[in-house]
């Protein structure tokens, strides 16, 4: 099965990342496009953006971004943007609304932003586990990317993997 029909196979599954890393070890879909609709995988040089919307991934009372925000990459991958592709911060930030829009009760709060790099290079101890970045875009969102935690490791490790995690997304664009 190639990548591209590997990703079509679990686009909307709960346990999308457990499924990849079962059927394509050690991140080996990255050097492959895995949408039709993207224009190449996601390169080392490349800045990813998370969207943050409260109340799910940020708490208002203490006006920080939750570790609930990068939860799912270990199942259903951590949706983020590619700004080459999508264009601007304010593109980033008009996504952002448009998103929180779509689902009553949310806000837009922010994004915050790493290098494709910098997530790459997180590893856990004795290949305890790492992050693939897969080009999961869509026609309607030509600048979407998936981050998903490997299964190495033991729970704890990986928990832990995913608070690196969020200390790499450093970037910040303001919804004003």
């Amino acid at each position: 099965m190639s990548c591209e029909e590997l990703f079509a196979s679990v686009a909307k599954d709960p346990k999308k990342a457990e499924k990849i890393d079962a059927q394509s070890p050690d991140c080996a879909c990255e050097a492959h496009s895995v949408s039709p609709h993207s224009p190449g995988p996601v390169m080392d040089d490349e800045t990813l953006w998370r969207l943050i919307l409260s109340p799910v991934h940020y708490d208002v009372a203490t006006g920080k971004v939750t570790e609930a925000a990068f939860g799912d990459a270990s199942n259903k991958g951590m949706s983020v943007q590619r700004l080459v592709i999508t264009g601007s911060e304010g593109d980033i930030r008009q996504l952002g609304h448009a998103r929180a829009a779509a689902k009553p009760g949310r806000t837009f709060e922010c994004a915050v932003g790493a290098t494709a790099a910098g997530i790459r290079a997180l590893r856990g101890p004795e290949d305890g586990g790492r992050f693939c970045i897969y080009d999961t875009a869509d026609a309607a969102d030509p600048g979407h990317a998936d981050v998903c935690q490997t299964r190495q490791g033991s729970r704890h490790t990986r928990a832990q993997l995913r608070r690196e995690l969020q200390k790499q997304f450093s970037l910040l664009i303001h919804p004003a």
